[in-house]
Parts: C-alpha cells; sequence; structure tokens
C-alpha cells in the first residue's frame, strides 16, 4: 500500500481509493487532479480510477464524500455525465448540511448552464 501512496500508476490509485483506511482514500481523493485524469479519459486504464471515485459517493465518512464531490465537480469529463448528475442526486439527499449545501449549488449551476463542473 505504501507504493501506491505515491504512485501514478492507475491500478495504484484505484487501489488506495479502496483502501479500508477512510485517511489513505481522503489523501488518495486529494492527490488525485482530476485535470490529469481528464486529459487521459480515453484511456481505458483511467476507467477504474473514475469508478473508484464515484464509488466514494456513497463511503460512510462525510469527509470522504465532501472531496469526491469536490473531485467529480473540479474537471471530470464529459463522458462521466450520467454518472456526475447520479451523484450530485445522491449528494442532495446526505445526510451532511455541507455536502448537501454544496450539491444544491451544484446542481443549481447544472440546471442554469449545463455545466457541473463548478468547484
Amino acid at each position: 500500500m505504501d507504493r501506491a501512496k505515491h504512485s501514478t500508476d492507475p491500478s495504484d490509485m484505484a487501489m488506495s481509493l479502496r483502501s479500508p483506511s477512510a485517511s489513505v482514500r481522503l489523501a488518495a481523493l486529494k492527490r488525485l487532479c482530476p485535470c490529469k485524469l481528464r486529459e487521459s479519459a480515453g484511456r481505458d486504464e483511467f476507467e477504474p480510477v473514475w469508478d473508484s471515485i464515484f464509488a466514494l459517493a456513497s463511503d460512510g465518512d462525510a469527509r470522504i464524500r465532501a472531496q469526491t464531490l469536490h473531485t467529480i465537480c473540479d474537471g471530470s469529463p464529459s463522458c462521466y455525465e450520467d454518472r456526475v448528475k447520479a451523484a450530485l442526486e445522491l449528494f442532495n439527499r446526505d445526510a451532511d448540511r455541507k455536502i448537501r449545501r454544496q450539491a444544491h449549488k451544484v446542481l443549481a449551476s447544472l440546471i442554469r448552464t449545463g455545466k457541473w463542473n463548478v468547484l
């Protein structure tokens, strides 16, 4: 797992995002730059990373969910529009008030402008 902490290999990144440790998942999310993943969106090797990111929308830790919301609304590729919308619907009903408020702001932008990459 130590190698995965600093690796830029997609499979290592995905492994960090699936760690049982909330602090490892949070650090991995913060390390991921959506613009780097977006540049590689057509490459199949990054799909598991995005799959792992979207899976964290229902994580038990509010810090992970908040960072997931930020990550997917700060540069996710247009090919994931349906998944972003589904995640935003989840976040809009989140138990955490701050997450709900942030999701509501993104949804309002999506309705007004069609853009969700606003964070």
